[in-house]
């Protein structure tokens, strides 16, 4: 399990961890037709990432040699999602806007795929969950062999943990009860 309290420099393979995350909420962009006015967010960006406290994840396809796939382009595509609510993933460009990539929002019209090339093979996007809870992603990669046609796949699920955090009034209350604790001792 990795949580973004500490940070990591480790990179995991496919089906090793959880990703554990929370923190406030933030605005709702990317939850195309989900309705969510806020969501649990994975930040694109390495200092928004540190300040939610989250993991800041990125996608890489570059441990794969260049030339074995057409254009060293794998093309990855969302196939399912189990869980309470909403999953997305977006881009926000440098001058903002937002532009979902994929959306398990039922008539979103987001593409659903993704192409990720060699140059530069490691990406960051924004994911977000509309609802706290456990989900499982199930994403294909896929790409055709350079000068055939025969195209390779592999399905793969990736698991998150949206979990809230702690609310006002509880940490308040919390505080109050360490603070008798400490009067009676």
């Amino acid at each position: 399990m990795i949580d973004g309290a500490e940070p990591t420099k480790e990179e995991y393979g496919i089906g090793e961890l959880t990703i554990r995350f929370g923190g406030p909420r933030q605005p709702g962009a990317g939850i195309a037709d989900s309705g969510a006015s806020t969501v649990y967010v994975l930040a694109q960006d390495e200092g928004l990432a540190d300040a939610l406290e989250s993991p800041w994840m990125g996608w890489s396809i570059e441990e794969l040699d260049a030339g074995v796939f057409q254009n060293d382009t794998v093309t990855l595509s969302l196939l399912g999602v189990d869980g309470p609510g909403v999953f997305s993933l977006w881009n926000t460009g440098p001058f903002g806007g937002d532009v979902t990539i994929m959306s398990s929002a039922v008539g979103s019209d987001a593409p659903g795929s993704l192409a990720m090339t060699l140059d530069p093979g490691h990406f960051h996007y924004n994911v977000g969950f509309s609802e706290k809870g456990d989900y499982e992603v199930t994403l294909r990669a896929e790409g055709t062999l350079a000068g055939t046609d025969q195209t390779l796949s592999e399905d793969f699920t990736v698991r998150f943990q949206a979990v809230p955090e702690p609310s006002s009034l509880f940490l308040v209350l919390l505080g109050g009860l360490a603070a008798l604790r400490r009067k009676r001792a």
